[in-house]
């Protein structure tokens, strides 16, 4: 599993939109290819896929989101997406729609902690800026 990001466009970019999904629910994709469209204040552009995997969208298109937030995920055949990366998502949503920052919960469970592991891990991550 491989987690996909909105990224970071610029040193001052506070928030972007999803605005189209240009792969399916469930497709197949490849490194590199278009996967989604999103658009901040300065600019609009495609961003690719960082891996090969199906692609499991995560995010409504329109969607107001913050760079790094998660918007969806590369899974092998038959995987299925964890728990603690929906729970995530869950977070970012729920912070948007009140307007608040999204923040870690404070005593994690070891099973979160576990996943927080690995999206440590993930090229997705570590390529756009993520601790």
């Amino acid at each position: 599993m491989e987690a996909v990001y909105l990224p970071k466009v610029g040193m001052t970019m506070e928030e972007g939109t999803l605005c189209r999904w240009l792969v399916a629910d469930g497709a197949q994709v490849s490194r590199g290819q278009p996967i989604f469209e999103m658009e901040t204040e300065k600019v609009e552009m495609e961003v690719e896929a960082d891996g090969d995997g199906l692609l499991q969208q995560l995010v409504a298109e329109g969607t107001q989101l913050k760079p790094g937030d998660v918007v969806g995920c590369l899974l092998a055949p038959g995987e299925s997406t964890p728990q603690v990366l929906l729970d995530r998502v869950a977070a970012q949503l729920a912070g948007a729609v009140a307007g608040a920052p999204t923040s870690p919960p404070q005593s994690p469970s070891p099973q979160a902690e576990r996943g927080k592991h690995i999206l440590s891990l993930s090229k997705g991550a570590t390529s756009e800026g993520q601790t």
